[in-house]
């Protein structure tokens, strides 16, 4: 709901739009929701520890299963049915191929308890370059680089996922752009 607030607020008034003056006070997303934050909503601290270092290659399927070890003796000892492992793309590919190993093997998985996700960043990172392949040529590529959003020499890098921070900037502005001309259709 906050969005969409936030998305009929940047529009412009009628009357700044009669005297050419299309400029909005409300902020960026960020700012909007930061300006909207209470007190009493930020969550309380919480209590972070760090686990050993393991020392070898973190894509090996030997240190991958020490980790999926480690963590189950944890959430064991603190008592919780469920410990979720978070990992970048290709950890998470080696967590998953141990944990499809284990369940083919026997009835009853060691790791049951074990819920592998693959990190926001990656996955924020896999849809940039989804939407990428499936608008670039489709007219985003050219609509970013003539909105002067991105330059040309770094709109591929960007629609790939590879530029993450002006990736995300782009389908900002796109998403407002298209929010806008939503909007302004009903009039």
């Amino acid at each position: 709901m906050l969005d969409l607030v936030w998305a009929l607020t940047r529009l412009p008034a009628r009357v700044n739009e009669r005297v050419g003056c299309t400029s909005s006070t409300t902020p960026a997303w960020s700012g909007f929701n930061a300006a909207l934050l209470q007190k009493n909503d930020v969550p309380s601290l919480s209590r972070i520890g760090y686990l050993p270092v393991i020392n070898s290659p973190s894509t090996q399927l030997n240190t991958c299963k020490m980790v999926l070890d480690n963590a189950v003796n944890i959430s064991k000892q603190l008592g919780y049915e469920d410990v979720v492992v978070v990992a970048d793309q290709a950890i998470y590919a080696k967590l998953q191929e141990i944990l499809w190993q284990d369940q083919t093997l026997a009835n009853q998985s060691q790791y049951s308890a074990v819920v592998p996700r693959m990190g926001t960043f990656q996955v924020i990172c896999v849809l940039l370059t989804v939407i990428g392949k499936r608008f670039g040529d489709a007219g985003l590529r050219d609509m970013l680089v003539e909105g002067n959003v991105i330059s040309s020499g770094s709109v591929s890098a960007a629609l790939e996922g590879r530029h993450y921070n002006r990736a995300v900037r782009a389908h900002l502005v796109v998403a407002e752009v298209f929010e806008h001309q939503h909007f302004c259709s009903f009039e």
